[in-house]
């Protein structure tokens, strides 16, 4: 333990002294460097571009510069200099250090010093960016495919079908191009903000020139010799002459850049937005279409933008020119004024578009819907990137797991199963491949297709894989042509307005990022945590799925981080800019914006009543706010500058231009540079924490897994006296158990030390106290099973509400594993759906965290439970639970329901009818006749009593069926009686879709069955043993 803090200390002065020196020199009179963040330069990444403090343009200083003074034997790389920001690319592990040379005498000396670490050890964090759809590139018989998940380049050999050692590049590569006569390989690593340059006879990249903010895609005019890459953060183009290694210019184009493609002639360059939205935002005023840019062309004679297509698609995701010199791109367009599961809506069309004239509001001169030509067979999903190879065009649809083989007027040949939800695909020999970036493979498409693994290195958790490819795949049914991904691009926004559940409430996708730090989730603050969303993300694209699934989906989403410190604004060490500084003293004090955007995270995670816009609203986080493209819930704001300016005036703090300017430029520079506890978990109640209970901290990053830097985290008893731990680390997350039971009904202090240092070397700058209490515990026990009961009204279809006079019984099973003060939970919704939770037990009353719970065929958020318990037979075990709870959704909010745990009796059947219109049931010979009195049935069903029914269209859950109806023209109904088996006349069998069989099952003799109609959107039941 001692050597292990002696490790620790000698860390931690690194800390502050690795490029600390500048920082400490700052303040020196005659200083020739400006400071750079303490700790920038600590637990470096190979493959990064490092770059040394700029030196101040003074007399003192001005013949000033910086040298290697000491480096590892291993290294090869050497200092670079672009005008004044000297750079350097270390690729190898250990220590370097550099010394100002040069200046005059008088000028203080300056020493940075830079730890390197090897990248492919750092726990992986999400930023999650997804390739381009030029991500490889052949040179030879070998495919180079950038890593995406790992920084690294792949190397595949076509005719061996092997996989050459990965080459180290910067943080998330995501798109190749290839220069033949320089032999070098141009790579965009978009978490690191640079253009890396790789060598390929070496096999080593030799540069990385910093270009702007997150570099989506690159393209080579081999006309003029210059890179053109996409700056999707930046929003512009950055021009690089590629011999030289230099910036040329950088070019405002279009919001989040992404597709670029040159033209035949070297003439222009065009650059297409991924996330333009659209000019429809029914039911609220349209945008204006020029403001609509989804499409710019660059002159490459002036590097000047001559014109942009307007209102092409609400998303493009791959572009390129036609031999002819058409413009032709891949993208969605979107329908939003009907129902998301209306075919007629055509909510999601995924078309391939040509284009000869390249400014306006242009019409496609080619506009193929490829789900719904006739020659389709079938959803294609969202379709990616394409390429044409052996007489055909091909292009990946990503939802669909396909390839689509495509004649020259697009019309469907056949489609090919591939894996892994891919955007990419190349030709090399006549020969399609197929990238899936998620799962590292390529597929070569022959007459048998092959997957080959490509080699590189994988630190994501197997959830996390699994989780974007339930994010990115389609929905089923009606929801078949759209995933999270279409709304959600790539975990930010399309800046479209959906409704997205049964109830009118239109709002536009909300992006996704720190959901685990910033619950209550969604605009209208409806999910209680980011598990939760895991399974109630489901119910839009009509995928319900199972525990696996949802799961997936949750780590998934928990994953979605902020983009990388450094930005086009900040200092490239990723600090504040001067101007952001003021901005922040003016966001945290005259402009009183930090009262609802408060802390590290910017929110005081509060759901207010009225937002900035009328209805409910969720404060959200700003950090990384600039990349949304469109503000308020309602996407009324187009840009940045406007809406701080109607803020400030809705509170009656109105700015100057200038100030306004340093705000904006501060918001511009919100991203996630800050190391803290994002979230900490102490169960259902912090004020009830279980005395054997484990406390879960979630931070911001990676933490630094060395013992001496976890035990900066402690539990403090009331009397000051620290605990004895035990510890647990994944990622971001530290598990903290006390050695020992707590004491009940006491209070206790969770202190996280300023100086805890993240994997990035990042530390916490001011200590993190935390309050919480011990549970009294009780003298009961939850053990074995319950049925829970919810009260929950029917849904009037006809209305778009909820009937209040006709409540339904949504049941769901409940296993108790007892523990000290509570129990482990088993909540079992049928359907192959189980969530795993804990209760806590304080005096008479249960209490629970948030809960999904199962309503018809969707989950809806449950609000915790809080609840008297009863132990009716004095045995100490409790019988029943009651209380009430909230149900939320998407514009659902359903409070003061009513929930009841009663122990479940396997076997028991409760004889006897409920409702206005209980079925009565007669043989007549060998029929059995149904009937239910004059009103018209939506639906009809005979279950075991466990079944849980659906309050809408949708199908049962749990328990088992044995014949189900519904109308085939809702809302018309089909009248009774009815003989067993025999589907009347406006009525579809729908018993298979519940697992039965269709024309319903025999009846056997003493078994207990449920027979249940919907007349008047309320349901009726007889229940009864059959003779």
């Amino acid at each position: 333990m001692a050597a292990d803090k002696t490790v620790f200390l000698l860390f931690l002065v690194g800390i502050l002294s690795a490029s600390g020196c500048a920082s400490e020199q700052s303040a020196v009179t005659g200083s020739c460097v400006e400071p750079w963040a303490p700790h920038y330069g600590n637990r470096f990444l190979a493959g990064e571009t490092f770059y040394l403090p700029n030196i101040v343009d003074n007399g003192a200083c001005r013949s000033a510069r910086w040298v290697l003074s000491k480096a590892p034997l291993a290294n090869t790389s050497e200092l670079l200099t672009n005008e004044t920001l000297t750079r350097f690319n270390p690729l190898v592990e250990g220590r370097f250090e550099f010394n100002l040379l040069d200046a005059v005498e008088g000028a203080a000396p300056s020493t940075i010093s830079l730890t390197v670490i090897d990248p492919l050890v750092r726990p992986f964090h999400n930023y999650n960016y997804f390739p381009a759809q030029n991500a490889a590139v052949a040179v030879g018989p070998i495919l180079w495919v950038a890593g995406v998940y790992t920084p690294q380049i792949a190397r595949f050999d076509t005719e061996s079908g092997d996989h050459l050692e990965p080459i180290l590049v910067g943080q998330w590569p995501t798109s190749l191009t290839y220069i033949d006569d320089l032999n070098l390989i141009l790579v965009t690593n978009k978490a690191s903000d640079t253009l890396g340059f790789v060598d390929v006879d070496t096999g080593r990249q030799i540069d990385g020139l910093w270009i702007g903010d997150e570099p989506a895609s690159v393209v080579y005019n081999a006309v003029d010799r210059r890179a053109y890459i996409s700056l999707s953060g930046a929003n512009s183009v950055a021009v690089v002459d590629v011999e030289s290694r230099t910036l040329i210019k950088t070019i405002p184009v279009v919001f989040d850049p992404l597709a670029i493609a040159v033209s035949p002639d070297g003439q222009q360059v065009a650059v297409a937005s991924h996330r333009s939205g659209q000019v429809d935002m029914y039911p609220y005023p349209d945008r204006a279409v020029t403001e609509e840019k989804d499409v710019a062309i660059i002159e490459t004679s002036s590097l000047e933008v001559s014109g942009h297509l307007l209102d092409v698609a609400s998303t493009i995701h791959a572009m390129d020119f036609t031999r002819g010199g058409a413009l032709r791109l891949i993208g969605t367009v979107n329908r939003i004024e009907g129902q998301l599961n209306e075919p007629a809506t055509e909510s999601f069309q995924h078309r391939i578009m040509e284009f000869e004239t390249f400014s306006g509001a242009a019409t496609p001169t080619v506009s193929v819907d490829l789900s719904r030509q006739p020659s389709s067979a079938g959803s294609t999903g969202t379709l990616h990137g394409f390429v044409e190879c052996a007489g055909s065009f091909w292009v990946v649809a990503e939802g669909s797991d396909a390839l689509l083989k495509l004649d020259d007027e697009y019309q469907e040949v056949s489609r090919i199963s591939v894996v892994g939800r891919p955007r990419v695909v190349s030709c090399l020999n006549g020969y399609p491949y197929v990238i899936s970036s998620n799962r590292m493979t390529v597929t070569k498409i022959d007459d048998q297709p092959t997957v080959k693994g490509l080699g590189l290195t994988e630190r994501r958790h197997a959830l996390l894989i699994d989780g974007l490819e339930r994010f990115t795949g389609q929905g089923d049914g009606p929801a078949d042509n759209r995933s999270c991904n279409n709304c959600h691009v790539d975990g930010l926004t399309d800046r479209v307005i959906w409704n997205a559940g049964p109830v009118v409430s239109r709002l536009m996708t909300r992006p996704l990022r720190w959901l685990e730090g910033t619950s209550m989730i969604g605009w209208d603050g409806y999910v209680g945590s980011v598990r939760i969303s895991g399974y109630v993300g489901g119910s839009t694209i009509n995928h319900r799925g199972n525990t696996e699934e949802s799961d997936q989906l949750g780590a998934y989403l928990a994953s979605l981080m902020p983009s990388p410190p450094a930005n086009s604004l900040t200092r490239r060490d990723g600090s504040l800019s001067q101007q952001a500084l003021r901005g922040k003293q003016l966001f945290e004090g005259d402009a009183g914006c930090s009262g609802c955007h408060a802390g590290l995270v910017t929110t005081s995670r509060t759901v207010l009543p009225d937002g900035l816009t009328p209805g409910q609203t969720d404060i959200p986080s700003l950090v990384d706010v600039a990349r949304i493209g469109s503000w308020y819930k309602t996407g009324a704001m187009t840009s940045l500058t406007n809406t701080v300016i109607d803020t400030a005036e809705q509170f009656g703090r109105p700015l100057s231009n200038s100030e306004v300017a340093d705000v904006v430029r501060y918001l511009g520079e919100l991203t996630g540079r800050d190391f803290f506890p994002l979230n900490v978990d102490f169960g259902p109640d912090a004020e009830r924490f279980p005395i054997d209970g484990e406390i879960k901290i979630t931070f911001s990053y990676p933490l630094f897994e060395l013992r001496a830097n976890l035990m900066m985290v402690k539990i403090i008893s009331n009397a000051g006296v620290e605990l004895p731990v035990d510890y647990r680390v994944d990622g971001r997350q530290l598990f903290i158990k006390p050695a020992s039971r707590l004491d009940p009904d006491q209070g206790y202090q969770l202190l996280i030390e300023k100086g805890i240092v993240g994997d990035h070397g990042v530390p916490l700058d001011a200590d993190h106290v935390v309050p919480f209490k011990t549970s009294m515990g009780s003298q009961l026990t939850l053990e074995g099973d319950y049925i829970v009961t919810i009260k929950v009204p029917m849904f009037d279809f006809n209305s778009g509400e909820f009937d209040w006079d006709n409540l339904v019984d949504q049941t769901f099973k409940l296993n108790a594993e007892p523990t000290a003060q509570g129990a482990r939970t088993r909540l079992d919704f049928g359907g192959g759906m189980v969530y795993q939770t804990s209760i806590v037990l304080d005096g008479e009353f249960l209490y629970s965290e948030h809960l999904p719970v199962a309503v018809g065929p969707s989950f809806l958020n449950g609000s915790p439970m809080v609840g008297a318990i009863v132990d009716s037979d004095s045995d100490g075990i409790i019988d029943t639970v009651s209380g009430q709870l909230t149900l939320s959704g998407p514009g659902i909010e359903l409070p003061e329901l009513s929930f009841q745990f009663d122990v479940d009796t396997p076997g028991g059947c409760n004889v006897g009818t409920e409702g206005d219109a209980a079925p009565v049931i007669d043989r007549d010979g060998e029929s059995i006749v149904i009937d239910w009195g004059a009103g018209g049935a939506l639906a009809f069903f005979v279950t075991t009593p466990d079944a849980t029914l659906p309050i809408g269209p949708g199908v049962v859950d749990g328990g088992e069926t044995f014949w189900a109806l519904s109308a085939s023209d809702f809302p018309n109904t089909f009248a009774g009686p009815l003989i067993y088996g025999v589907t009347p006349d406006s009525a579809l069998d729908i018993t298979a879709d519940n697992g039965g069989t269709t024309g319903g099952a025999t009846l056997e003799s003493g078994q207990c069955y449920r027979f249940s109609v919907v007349v008047d959107f309320a349901y009726s039941h007889t229940t009864l043993i059959w003779p």
